[in-house]
């Protein structure tokens, strides 16, 4: 969680993402909702690993190096795309849930805007390892 705060990305945003997606998908699943201390203690459980921590700090290098501009918002993508199917397939996730996480490519966007999907998409992530549709 240390990388990404930069990124206003904090435990209340991670879960309220969670109680978003608990709303719209796992009810209509007949998935059981965690508690708020579960999610959380899940999300630390995933932040300490180490695998985990060198894949955010990449992705976060690639958001900063975006910023920068340093790379250009198509570039960025693709490298966010290798980083998130590289985290999804450490952690066992289901192939067709990859192309739900795949960013696309727009020229028509700022790059405020592909930086802010960018850390949409990182944190939908990371809701889905923490207790989104399948536990840590």
């Amino acid at each position: 969680m240390k990388r990404v705060k930069r990124f206003d990305i904090d435990e209340n945003k991670i879960w309220n993402k969670y109680e978003e997606i608990y709303c719209e998908y796992l009810s209509e699943e007949n998935k059981e909702q965690l508690a708020k201390p579960e999610f959380i203690h899940n999300l630390h459980i995933i932040d300490r690993r180490g695998d985990l921590v060198i894949l955010t700090s990449l992705y976060v290098h690639i958001m900063d190096q975006l910023d920068w501009g340093l790379l250009s918002s198509s570039e960025a993508i693709n490298g966010a795309n290798e980083i998130l199917n590289r985290i999804l397939e450490k952690f066992n996730i289901e192939s067709s849930l990859i192309k739900i996480f795949k960013l696309d490519y727009s020229k028509d966007k700022s790059v405020e805007e592909v930086v802010e999907t960018i850390v949409d998409r990182f944190i939908l992530i990371i809701v889905q390892l923490s207790g989104g549709i399948k536990n840590v």
